[in-house]
This record gives C-alpha cells, sequence and structure tokens, in this order.
C-alpha cells in the first residue's frame, strides 16, 4: 500500500528543485534575449541618433554675488514711551513710512540726503531747508523754493505736523524722522519695544537686510563649490573694500551670449555691455528672488535654436587637447569624426551643437552611457 502523505512530500520536493533549477534558467535566457537587442551597460560604444533642434537652447550658468552688510537704523533724540510700533521684521520701509508712535507722535522712514539736526523756522537756510522741501514735495504739501525756509514751508510743515499727530506748529523737529540710508530697506530686525521708552540717541532701533551690490557672470560649477565650501559673500565688518570684486572668479567667468537671455528662477535679467554682470537696474529684481547673503545662484541663458543646431547625448561629445569638440558619426557604413560647436544644452544630459551633421546620422557614445540605438 503507497503512503499517500510520502508521495506528497516526494512530489512538493521535486516542484522546489525544479523551480530552484528551472528558475535561474528561464532568467539567463530572458536576459540573453535582452542583451541581443540592446547593450547593456558597461559593453561596448553604441550609437545613438540625433536630431534636428527646434526647441529654446539652454546655457547652464552661475551668479557670483557681492553683498555689502545691511544699514543700521538709529534713533534721533526721543523722549517718551515706544506706543505702537508700524514696521516688523520682513517689512519694505520706504521713505516715508511710517516706523513707529513715540510720545503719541507718529515717527516717519526718510532717505533725505542728510540728517536733520536742527529745528528749523521761518528764516533759516541752508542745505537741510532743501532737504525739507524734498519731503515736502514727497508727502504733496506746501513747500518754498531752494533752500529757505519761508511762509509756504512753515504751511507745509504746519500740515505735516497735523498728519503726525504733533502739537501744531511751524517748526519743524528733526525726531519726527527716522534717517535712512537708502530709499528703500527690507527689515531684519527691530530693537524698538512697545512700551519700553525710547531709545537714547544713536542707540539701533532696526537693522535691514544685506544689500546686493554686484552679481557676476560665473559657471554652475562655482556656484556649487561656493555653497559646498560656504563661500563668505558679506564682509562680517561691512567693509565695501572688497565689493564687488571680493572674489576672483579665474577661468569660472563666463560671458553671456549677445543672442541670449539671462533668467534667474523665471526673472530675466537685464546685463551690462559686455554681458558678464546684471546690471543694477536688474539687481533689485535678483535680491528680492534669492536668499540674502547667498554667495551664488544658478542661472540659465536662454535663446532661440541656431538654424542647424542639433541635440546630441552629451557623452558622445569629446574635446581634443587644443579644445575642439567633436563627435564620432556612423553615416552610410563609415565612420567619421565630424567638428562641431557646443552652443548649449538641450535638456538632461543632452548637448546642442552646430556642425555638419545629418538626420540620418549615429553618434557614437561611450559604453556604459544610455544612449537609444
Amino acid at each position: 500500500m503507497v503512503n499517500a502523505p510520502g508521495v506528497v512530500r516526494l512530489a512538493l520536493a521535486g516542484v522546489v528543485v525544479l523551480v530552484w533549477v528551472g528558475g535561474p534558467v528561464a532568467v539567463v535566457g530572458a536576459l540573453s534575449r535582452e542583451a541581443g537587442g540592446v547593450r547593456l551597460a558597461g559593453d561596448e560604444p553604441a550609437w545613438a541618433t540625433v536630431r534636428p533642434l527646434s526647441g529654446q537652447v539652454e546655457q547652464r550658468l552661475g551668479l557670483a554675488l557681492s553683498w555689502t552688510a545691511g544699514p543700521v537704523v538709529v534713533a534721533p533724540a526721543w523722549d517718551g514711551i515706544v506706543e505702537v510700533l508700524h514696521v516688523g521684521a520682513g517689512d519694505v520701509l520706504r521713505s516715508g513710512d511710517q516706523v513707529a508712535v513715540v510720545a503719541g507722535v507718529t515717527r516717519i522712514g526718510f532717505a533725505g540726503e542728510r540728517p536733520f539736526s536742527r529745528h528749523l523756522r521761518r528764516g533759516d537756510r541752508g542745505p537741510d531747508v532743501g532737504v525739507l522741501h524734498a519731503l515736502l514735495e514727497q508727502r504733496g504739501l506746501s513747500r518754498g523754493p531752494g533752500d529757505r525756509f519761508d511762509r509756504k514751508t512753515a504751511a507745509g510743515v504746519r500740515a505735516l505736523a497735523t498728519e503726525l499727530g504733533a502739537p501744531q506748529t511751524e517748526v519743524l523737529d528733526p525726531a519726527w524722522f527716522v534717517h535712512l540710508t537708502a530709499p528703500e530697506l527690507v527689515v531684519t530686525t527691530v530693537d524698538l519695544v512697545v512700551g519700553a521708552p525710547a531709545p537714547a540717541p544713536g542707540s539701533q532701533v532696526l537693522r535691514s537686510a544685506a544689500n546686493l551690490v554686484a552679481a557676476r557672470v560665473t559657471s554652475e560649477d562655482w556656484v556649487a563649490r561656493a555653497v559646498v565650501t560656504g563661500q563668505a559673500a558679506v564682509p562680517d565688518d561691512g567693509d565695501a573694500s572688497m565689493l564687488p570684486e571680493g572674489v576672483d572668479l579665474g577661468t569660472d567667468a563666463r560671458t553671456v551670449p549677445a543672442e541670449a537671455e539671462l533668467r534667474v528662477r523665471g526673472s530675466a535679467m537685464e546685463l551690462t555691455e559686455d554681458r558678464r554682470r546684471v546690471d543694477d537696474a536688474s539687481l533689485l529684481v535678483l535680491a528680492a528672488a534669492i536668499e540674502p547673503g547667498a554667495a551664488g545662484v544658478d542661472a540659465v541663458a536662454v535663446s532661440e535654436p541656431v538654424v542647424g543646431s542639433w541635440a546630441v547625448p552629451s557623452a558622445a561629445v569629446h574635446v581634443d587637447p587644443e579644445g575642439r569638440p567633436s563627435v564620432r558619426v556612423q553615416r552610410t557604413g563609415a565612420q567619421i569624426e565630424v567638428d562641431v560647436e557646443i552652443i548649449g544644452s538641450g535638456g538632461v544630459s543632452t548637448t546642442v551643437v552646430v556642425g555638419g551633421l545629418a538626420s540620418s546620422d549615429l553618434v557614437q557614445v561611450p559604453g556604459g552611457s544610455a544612449a537609444e540605438r
């Protein structure tokens, strides 16, 4: 009589042996068939198709940034208690904006040529009266001509006092103003405390963000190295003597092609005539798009495709000892070397070139590189 459980155990063992032996055979067979149609990584050089470029050409670049430490805004001769704050960290403070209420009077920031240092009244003359006239004009108030405080100036000061909540007067009080060193500041810290006595004259009341003063075109590799090494972009002591040429770019200096537009995070940058740095007119736009104090930022030069430009695998392009780029081409059964000019990038692992290529050409890609057959 046959032992049924024993037969079952024997059959299962046979299945296991078949799977253990037959599985690898099937896998090896599948890999062999795959290898017959596609070259595997590490195989001999492969051949990839080329394609005419119809989209925009991008050249990956970077900007080396130079900053000065943000200016400190100090208190005038105030008396009384800080009652209200009108500015906080992260705010943009512009000339004419309210800063705080101290002793019942609103204090405003003003970026005049010089701070007010005396009380001004009818009959006074001097450059500070000219600054007062500029302030009154900015606020749409009455003012006199030149640098003489006359009855029109007095009427403007009287209206200003009303606006600020000061007692009715025709005498300008310099304590109404906080002197700003620029028409626009990004506030990083505020040292005024509501309910506390007003700070002593000359004490810091707020600090602004670092100022971007130069952005030079460089390679994306330079930017990557600057991030890794923690390249200092703002001198600790605020000394501007190192700026804007504080960092020697050496061979990493770049020039944006004449037909290209330089973009940083989607914003177009105006360039200087030599196309090697961002024009001052675009520095505020650039500063708003990046972290204050950053040593560098990635950029891209975008241009329309050049007639006769081709997209090829980046690995297919090689450069001889004299710096001349070329690609090895398979054409009508023969292999030839074709000189090309690199004009940009067409995407990840794709280089845009111009040269004597044809749509039927195949370019050689070193073994281990991804390519189409």
